[in-house]
């Protein structure tokens, strides 16, 4: 998947530090973390595969953002933009894990 998005990156040429309406995608992660603590909370199993899959749509949306800001010059910490791409692909990764299990009727 990360190279699907890396890929996309390149060839489009997505650069959202030209778009004007574009937020960073971090400032999208607060009301997902807070559902995600309602649904841990409160034990609602739907709640979780919801937050589960907005959590990987986010963390795809941020490794966009990740690799064109790498690719295109907009970040020059590569050590930053490495720890934020791992933490970012880790975040997918345990997602598509809650989902999978979810469906596969492990609990």
């Amino acid at each position: 998947m990360f190279l699907e998005l890396a890929v996309y990156t390149d060839v489009v040429g997505f650069d959202p530090f030209l778009a004007s309406d574009v937020e960073h995608p971090v400032f999208n992660a607060a009301p997902y973390t807070l559902a995600g603590l309602g649904a841990a909370i409160f034990s609602i199993p739907a709640l979780s595969l919801a937050v589960s899959a907005m959590f990987i749509l986010l963390m795809s949306g941020l490794i966009l953002y990740q690799t064109s800001a790498m690719v295109n010059g907009g970040e020059t910490n590569y050590i930053l933009a490495t720890v934020g791409l791992y933490v970012s692909i880790y975040n997918l990764f345990l997602s598509l894990l809650q989902l999978l299990g979810a469906f596969a009727g492990e609990d």
